[in-house]
C-alpha cells in the first residue's frame, strides 16, 4: 500500500491518496470533526447518490489545543492560512526569507517588510500561483518518505 500528498482536482485542498498495487482505491481529507475516506470500496457504509462511499472517523479535542490559523488577507478578499504555509515552508527547507526571495523574484513585487507585508502585496492569481508552487513542491517530497 502507498500513500500520496496530492490537491483535491475541484477543492484545491491537500488530500491523502492510498494506492494498492497500483490502483487508486481512496482518498483521505480533513474534516471539521476528524478525517473523512472516501472509497468506492468500503462496505457497509451509507452513500448519497451519485457519491462513493465514505465515512467520517471522528477525533476527540483536546481542549485548548487549538489556536485559529493565521491568516494574512492578499489580493481580492483572498487569505492564506500562515501557519498551514509555515509548516509546509519547514517541510521543504525553506525559510520565509526563501520564500521571500521567491516571491519577488517571480513577481517582480517590493521585497521590504516581513514575509507576511510582502504576502500581501500579491494579487489573487499570484497568491493562488505560490499557494500551488508550496503544494507541489510539499507532494514531490512526499514519495520520499515511502522510500
Amino acid at each position: 500500500m502507498e500513500f500520496r500528498l496530492a490537491t483535491h482536482t475541484e477543492t484545491g485542498r491537500l488530500m491523502v491518496e492510498v494506492w494498492k498495487d497500483g490502483n487508486f482505491v481512496a482518498g483521505i481529507y480533513k474534516h471539521d470533526d476528524g478525517v473523512k475516506i472516501v472509497s468506492k470500496y468500503l462496505d457497509g457504509v451509507e452513500q448519497e447518490p451519485g457519491y462513493p462511499p465514505a465515512i467520517v472517523v471522528h477525533l476527540s479535542k483536546v481542549e485548548g489545543s487549538e489556536a485559529p490559523p493565521e491568516l494574512a488577507e492578499v489580493g481580492e478578499g483572498l487569505a492564506i492560512d500562515l501557519t498551514r504555509l509555515k509548516e509546509n515552508l519547514k517541510y521543504i527547507n525553506w525559510t520565509e526569507d526563501t520564500a521571500k526571495t521567491w516571491l519577488t523574484s517571480q513577481f517582480q513585487i517590493d521585497p521590504r517588510g516581513s514575509f507576511t507585508e510582502v504576502l500581501q502585496r500579491l494579487t489573487r492569481e499570484q497568491a493562488e500561483e505560490f499557494v500551488k508552487e508550496i503544494q507541489d513542491r510539499v507532494a514531490k517530497r512526499q514519495p520520499e518518505l515511502f522510500e
